[in-house]
């Protein structure tokens, strides 16, 4: 009986670890991106984000209403995430940046396949607007 739960206690850490280090890497940022547009957490969501110049709180209030807003709105339509699945990444000369290509299989049977592009800031990787 010990056995088992020190291997539960072992995975259960494993798992925790990597949830808490999921923008490691380029598909782990994205991983987490789309993790929390289905479950809704849209504050993340801005978080997950890199712009060029820092966002004012008024700023990041009203990114995080547009995704509310219109995201759910979305999902609401199709249905949800059904699932999710990472499906290349491509990484830029110099391990700097990044194109992560995923597919995203919707609750009404539709699927979606799209390109999102990554950077590394810090040693942490950010969905990258461009912006």
């Amino acid at each position: 009986m010990k056995k088992i739960l020190f291997s539960f206690c072992i995975a259960f850490v494993a798992f925790v670890f990597s949830a808490c280090n999921s923008s490691s890497s380029p598909e782990g940022v994205v991983k987490e991106y789309i993790e929390c547009v289905k479950s809704g957490n849209y504050e993340k969501i801005v978080d997950l984000m890199h712009f060029k110049k820092e966002l004012s709180d008024s700023d990041k209030e009203q990114l995080v209403s547009l995704f509310r807003d219109k995201v759910s709105k979305s999902l609401e339509e199709k249905q949800g995430i059904a699932s999710f699945s990472i499906d290349d990444v491509t990484l830029a000369e110099g391990g700097e940046s990044a194109t992560v290509k995923y597919t995203i299989n919707y609750g009404d049977g539709t699927s979606k396949t799209e390109e999102g592009d990554v950077v590394k800031v810090d040693d942490k990787w950010m969905i990258d607007t461009g912006k």
